[in-house]
């Protein structure tokens, strides 16, 4: 028993032993890693960085993994933590402007998954404020004022701009505003002012300013003047003339006799130019001026202007002309240059050849003689000076060039008595052979040679009464085998004496005419020949006929008129009378639509015609065409045929005519024979060919013996048609309405399409003719008559 209480207690003994070093062992590392330890940071420094934002950093730390910042909003307020940084900076943005932060710092070392801290950093404040304004510039603006601008800052609301007059003086506020530039104006001139700028940003009822900006400084004063040039005014004069400079009270004025030497003062002076007189021809004169501004009891100047010279001299010989004097010889004038003591005249027979010296004259002419006729000859003058030593000369006139020649003639043109030549002449013209003159119908027109003479005189006999007649006449001289021309004259023109008319006469004394119809009367002038055939129409009762310029007559209403046509040559005269009627006679136009008709009723109904269909397309006949015709004439109505077109080319409008003809052969047509165009698949076709494929139908139907007629509605006539190839054929218009707008001549006047007609089934096309076809188709032996 004891022996095993003696191996219990050892045996706990070396448990409690175990559990002791075991215990120790991590007391002892514990204490071991509490041993590594970082240093407090140090160097911490906190600014604004913006209106909302500060500015923190610090030395690094050595051993450290990273760092957090704390921050508190007093100085020994709880500080929070508010980042983790690996960096020696930390930017805190989202601040309040003008309040102020608290910070403090501490590193830390990662250990495993333990981080190790140092010490607290000593604590740092900072408040954001407003950047400072920065790139500030002043710069002068004029005599007496200076701009200053500068850079935009970040969450400012206005600028505030302060000014002194020494770098350390006294600044004074001077300008509260949110742009970023001021022009202060109302300055001294010459004065250097000093000028820094400071924002502030609104917070609350306060505002919380920026730093100030950097100084900067500017002097007003007057500008350079510019535009200075220096002008020759004479050979011993020169004007210098410059730009007004804004805010002096006068300029100076320096010369020299070169670029480098030594300039004098020759003139103070309030205008803007001075005329610098009694100089050297031929010397280079130097010039620079500066502006200036009456300050308190002294002057303050401009910069210098740029240099510039310029050389007396004589003139440029101006308004140089050179004149043919005769076919050999040239004359040269010029104007006169003052100060010159004389001129040279230089020629040369090239534009571009050697100029040669032809004479030395103190006159303003020279007559240059001995020269080649046609040949062309260049001049230029220039002037000259005579000094001392030698001669000063002008620059070259510009080159004026001639060619001697002979002179030309200057015609005049009359016509005769007997009114049907015109006399020609001009003057004479010394040492020439002859003259060539030439005649043409129009002044651009071709001229044609009429005659070579040594006269100056000429007669163009046999001419065209009422013709005018142009003219044109050249001098030659003959030189061997050849002739030597003046130029042509200036053109001269005359009319021959005109053709006087004697008498008119009318197509025809009387016409008849139905309400609604139109004619046209025909003028005939005697002689033939007259020269003006112009006419005047007049109507004496226009209520019952009216005619036009040109002899159209319009029927008004029923009764009678007289046409009276007169010349305007003359007052001649003659008549037509004309009777209007007021017969419009009753139709209608049927085909197989229709039915069978009771043409008995019909003609009971008062109906004087039918236009009947016969055919439609290249060889359709309408089944209705034999008995509708029988049964018309037989009741004595009077009957007229039509063909419904769908001809879309020439080619087929000859196969469906031929067609027609066919179908009219052995039978008697009282009313026209007709062309039915409607169909809506001919109306994408042009104009040109829908009138071709109509005049196909009406000469044809004309050859065979027939009286044509052509069907359409107005849109057809005035739109699709060139219905002034067609006039000359009668008309029959599809309108319904109550009258008639379309302006052409109308036969007959198709005027609605739902008629009821007694013997007719249903709605029928009526029709109102204003012609009496039957009497005059028959008259003239068509349709089978």
């Amino acid at each position: 028993m004891r022996e095993k209480i003696k191996k219990l207690r050892t045996t706990c003994s070396i448990i409690i032993l175990a559990t002791f070093l075991f215990n120790f062992l991590e007391v002892s590392q514990v204490v071991s890693s509490k041993t590594v330890t970082l240093a407090a940071v140090t160097s911490v420094r906190a600014v604004s960085y913006s209106y909302n934002s500060t500015y923190i950093s610090w030395k690094s730390v050595t051993g450290a993994s990273g760092y957090k910042v704390y921050r508190a909003t007093s100085s020994k307020g709880t500080y929070k933590y508010i980042a983790t940084t690996k960096s020696k900076t930390y930017k805190n943005t989202g601040l309040t402007t003008g309040k102020t932060y608290y910070y403090k710092i501490r590193a830390y070392k990662t250990s495993g998954k333990t981080k190790i801290y140092g010490k607290y950093s000593s604590k740092v404040s900072a408040k954001p404020i407003p950047s400072p304004p920065t790139l500030v510039k002043a710069s002068k603006a004029s005599y007496n004022s200076i701009n200053i601008s500068w850079g935009g800052v970040s969450g400012a609301n206005e600028y505030k701009l302060y000014r002194a007059t020494s770098s350390k003086g006294s600044y004074k506020l001077i300008k509260t505003t949110k742009t970023k530039s001021y022009k202060n104006t109302g300055l001294n001139t010459g004065t250097t002012y000093y000028y820094k700028v400071k924002a502030y940003r609104n917070v609350g009822r306060s505002k919380v300013y920026s730093n100030y900006s950097s100084v900067v400084s500017s002097k007003p004063s007057l500008s350079t003047p510019t535009s200075v040039k220096a002008a020759v005014s004479s050979y011993n004069s020169v004007t210098v003339s410059w730009g007004g400079v804004s805010g002096a009270n006068g300029y100076k004025l320096y010369r020299a006799t070169s670029s480098k030497g030594s300039y004098a003062l020759i003139s103070t002076t309030t205008s803007k130019s001075y005329k610098n007189t009694g100089l050297t021809t031929g010397t280079s004169y130097y010039y620079k001026v500066k502006a200036y501004r009456n300050v308190d009891s002294s002057k303050v100047y401009s910069s210098y202007s740029s240099v510039v010279s310029s050389k007396p001299s004589l003139s440029t010989p101006t308004s140089v002309k050179a004149t043919v004097s005769s076919y050999n010889s040239v004359t040269v004038s010029w104007g006169e240059v003052t100060g010159a003591s004389g001129y040279e005249i230089y020629r040369t027979s090239s534009s571009s050849g050697t100029y040669t010296l032809v004479s030395t004259t103190t006159s303003k002419s020279y007559s240059d003689i001995g020269l080649s006729t046609g040949t062309s000859y260049y001049y230029k003058v220039r002037a000259y000076v005579d000094t001392e030593n030698s001669k000063v000369y002008s620059s070259y006139s510009s080159v004026i060039n001639t060619k001697p020649a002979l002179p030309v003639p200057s015609v005049e043109a009359s016509v005769s008595a007997s009114h049907d030549d015109i006399d020609l002449s001009w003057n004479a013209i010394s040492e020439v052979n002859g003259y060539e003159v030439y005649r043409a119908s129009s002044s651009s027109g071709t001229y044609t040679l009429i005659s070579d003479t040594s006269s100056t005189s000429y007669s163009d006999i046999g001419l065209t009464a009422g013709t005018t007649y142009y003219y044109k006449v050249r001098a030659y001289i003959n030189t061997g085998d050849n002739k030597l021309y003046s130029s042509y004259s200036t053109v001269v023109s005359r009319t021959v004496s005109a053709i006087n008319v004697t008498a008119v006469s009318l197509n025809k004394s009387t016409d008849t005419l139905v309400l609604g119809r139109t004619d046209t009367l025909t003028a005939s002038i005697t002689p033939t020949n007259a020269t003006n055939q112009s006419v005047k129409w007049k109507s004496s009762n226009s209520t019952v006929v009216k005619v036009d310029s040109k002899g159209k007559l319009t029927t008004v209403s029923k009764g009678t008129a007289t046409i009276t046509v007169t010349t305007v040559d003359g007052n001649m005269t003659a008549t037509c009378k004309i009777t209007v009627s007021n017969a419009n006679i009753k139709g209608i136009d049927v085909s197989k639509w229709q039915g069978t008709i009771k043409w008995s009723s019909v003609k009971s109904a008062g109906i004087k015609f039918a236009m009947i269909r016969s055919s439609y397309g290249s060889s359709s006949v309408d089944p209705m065409f034999s008995t509708n015709y029988a049964g018309a004439k037989a009741n004595g109505i009077a009957v007229g045929a039509y063909h419904y077109s769908y001809a879309n080319t020439v080619s087929k409008a000859t196969t469906e005519v031929n067609s027609f003809i066919k179908q009219l052969k052995g039978k008697q047509f009282e009313y026209p024979v007709c062309v039915d165009m409607e169909d809506p698949s001919l109306s994408s076709l042009s104009k040109t060919t829908l009138t071709n494929i109509v005049l196909v139908y009406l000469n044809k139907l004309s050859e065979a013996g027939y009286y044509p007629m052509i069907y359409a509605n107005k849109t057809w006539f005035t739109s699709k048609l060139d219905d002034s190839k067609l006039k000359s054929y009668d008309h029959w218009l599809a309108q319904w309405a109550s009258s008639i707008t379309y302006t052409g001549a109308v036969g007959i006047w198709q005027y609605s399409d739902a008629g009821s007609v007694s013997g007719i089934s249903g709605k029928v096309d009526m029709d109102i003719a204003y012609v009496d076809y039957a009497t005059k188709i028959k008259s003239l032996h068509l349709n089978g008559f």
